[in-house]
């Protein structure tokens, strides 16, 4: 089949992500902005991804797959950069859902900026039912800020699946690097400030879904060495000295069971008490001698 020659490149990784992969696909398929190819790089999924994918390519001319062995999310990463041809890469995720005109002010944003090599969006942060849980206001949108906020490990300044990245300045940096896995978006974003100006648009446009299978949960340690390498190699490229023994050390993530917790009362709060339910089932899996966990259950099914 024929490839498109699209003014857009979205690159999504696909690993076993059957279970909100359509939502996905639907709000890029969706959006506003037509003129776009969805570089769909299925990394080995052992689910229904991979024949999710294929439904939608039969239908869409616009959804572009690239299947092959698992490597991991930089290895897909890197592949899909590699496979894009427009000037301009847009990332997603394969549990986010992105606004319907996401791309299009992305778009009209790098027209009118044409020294702008990094552009972010604010978001809104999801739980794994869809159900919000806050929303970005006060995030930095300047270069200078978001700079200065990557330069002490905080690449969730810019949400990685809400990045647009022109393909003219990869060529410059380079694509993703296996040895910062974990923190590759960080490492990349350093990079990339350092050849042009980087912004957030100061609107919500996607939907960022949290969960436990995430990256900042499950290899927090990890983590938090890559960001710490990551700056300090950004810093050697500038000629900046760090303060000594400078570490990148945020706050840990929340155990899992007050995380539930917390949730669920939200989802109560909200008046979804079916919501609430799935949080506290799952809480009740974890914790089912907690009285908190007991609790939970009783109000989830009265529905208050």
């Amino acid at each position: 089949m024929t490839r498109a020659n699209p003014r857009v490149n979205v690159v999504l990784p696909i690993y076993n992500a059957q279970k909100h992969l359509r939502a996905a696909v639907d709000s890029i398929l969706a959006q506003t902005f037509s003129d776009f190819e969805l570089i769909a790089i299925n990394d080995g999924s052992t689910d229904a991804s991979l024949s999710i994918l294929q439904q939608y390519a039969k239908t869409d001319k616009r959804v572009w797959i690239v299947t092959r062995p698992n490597t991991g999310l930089v290895g897909a990463l890197i592949d899909g950069l590699q496979a894009a041809q427009a000037d301009l890469i847009a990332r997603m995720d394969g549990d986010d859902i992105a606004l319907p005109t996401r791309i299009e002010k992305q778009v009209a944003y790098m027209d009118s900026h044409p020294d702008c090599v990094l552009l972010g969006t604010l978001v809104r942060s999801i739980d794994p039912h869809g159900l919000t849980l806050w929303e970005e206001h006060s995030t930095p949108t300047t270069h200078d800020e978001l700079d200065a906020e990557l330069l002490k490990g905080r690449g969730g300044v810019i949400r990685h699946p809400t990045a647009m990245i022109r393909r003219a300045a990869i060529g410059k940096v380079g694509s993703y690097r296996p040895a910062f896995n974990c923190a590759e978006d960080l490492d990349l974003f350093l990079r990339l400030a350092e050849v042009g100006r980087i912004a957030n648009l100061p609107e919500i446009l996607l939907e960022y879904r949290q969960h436990y299978g995430s990256i900042n949960r499950t290899k927090y340690e990890i983590q938090n060495q890559r960001a710490t390498n990551s700056v300090y190699e950004a810093a050697a490229r500038r000629g900046i000295t760090l303060p000594p023994g400078w570490k990148y050390q945020p706050d840990p993530p929340r155990p899992k069971v007050q995380q539930l917790r917390d949730w669920g009362w939200l989802a109560l709060k909200s008046k979804r008490a079916d919501i609430a339910r799935k949080h506290a089932w799952s809480l009740l899996g974890l914790s089912p001698f907690n009285l908190e966990s007991w609790r939970l259950m009783v109000c989830a099914l009265r529905g208050y």
